[in-house]
């Protein structure tokens, strides 16, 4: 019985230590990335690759399949009775396409995510760097057109294959 005791004060004695341990490494971490800025920690690297690939998904989703444009004014100077017809007001769309403001935002988004990982580049395996580069090219068009539903695919496949973006902080 007492041979327990003993083993039972020895571990509860070391606990204390264990709490000071864990309360350094935290301390020092803390003082590495706010204070020294050597870099961001491997979870706030991802987390700010979900929060700008988030923005990338809220802005194709806003411009994939946008309400129809309000009918023009009668009595303006562009009414259909000036032109005798209105075939030039309508607009036939197979694959919705980014503008050029949206593609301009759509491609710094992009680079801003590629400088994370750039910056990071020990946050990421070879292959996984080399893999979601590809996916940045492919998503900003570099490799060909692409439609916003095609936009949307790669964001969806980017979200299911990256271990990153499962990450929780």
């Amino acid at each position: 019985m007492m041979d327990s005791n003993e083993l039972n004060f020895r571990l509860a004695a070391t606990a204390p230590a264990l709490m000071l341990m864990y309360a350094v490494r935290e301390a020092a971490q803390y003082l590495l990335y706010a204070f020294l800025k050597v870099g961001q920690s491997r979870a706030s690297t991802y987390a700010s690759i979900r929060s700008i690939i988030l923005e990338i998904e809220r802005l194709l989703v806003m411009r994939d399949c946008p309400p129809a444009a309000p009918a023009p004014l009668t009595g303006g100077v562009y009414s259909p009775e000036i032109f005798g017809d209105d075939s030039h007001f309508t607009v036939e769309k197979s694959e919705a396409m980014l503008n050029s403001d949206d593609l301009g935002m759509l491609l710094l988004l992009i680079h801003r995510c590629r400088v994370i990982i750039l910056k990071n580049e020990r946050r990421f395996s070879f292959q996984e760097k080399r893999n979601i580069m590809e996916d940045f090219a492919e998503l900003s068009g570099e490799r060909g057109c692409v439609s916003i539903k095609q936009q949307l695919k790669i964001v969806v496949r980017m979200g299911r294959v990256y271990r990153f973006f499962n990450h929780v902080s």
